[in-house]
């Protein structure tokens, strides 16, 4: 599969206007951390933002056309 998810300014504020606010407070609600099951991109935004309340991520790295997908997913691990 060939594709690219960008960041987007409204991807960013779903991302911490709506999903954070929800993601912390049923991690209080439920004193639980999250699994993280996703895209997130070589930047791993969500991941960063989230950090605090994921206990495992799985992670997913689609291939650019014309990139190099070895990088991306080198990139995504250091995160």
């Amino acid at each position: 599969m060939v594709g690219h998810f960008q960041e987007h300014p409204r991807k960013k504020i779903v991302r911490e206007a709506w999903d954070t606010p929800v993601l912390k407070q049923l991690h209080r609600n439920w004193q639980k951390k999250y699994l993280y099951f996703g895209l997130p991109g070589p930047e791993a935004l969500d991941v960063e933002l989230w950090k605090d309340m994921i206990e495992r991520v799985i992670a997913f790295e689609l291939e650019i056309e014309g990139g190099d997908p070895r990088q991306n997913i080198a990139a995504l691990s250091k995160k």
